[in-house]
């Protein structure tokens, strides 16, 4: 579900991973976004993503709805 969300932030951004995390980050990145890894430190790379376009607060509040629905 976290995964999912950083997916959808950065396909509204019309972003690949490479321009997310850089060549040698996609494979981890997309393992992340399905569901493959939860490696949560991964997030880190989306909120300095966000940062690129000045929305790092609109990016974490999304991302805490999502952790809401979780529950």
């Amino acid at each position: 579900m976290v995964g999912n969300y950083c997916r959808e932030y950065r396909l509204s951004k019309g972003a690949t991973l490479k321009e997310v995390g850089g060549i040698e980050q996609v494979q981890n990145l997309s393992a992340f976004e399905c569901g493959r890894s939860s490696n949560i430190a991964h997030l880190i790379t989306y909120v300095q993503f966000a940062a690129l376009f000045d929305e790092e607060q609109e990016f974490l509040i999304g991302f805490s709805e999502t952790i809401n629905q979780i529950k």
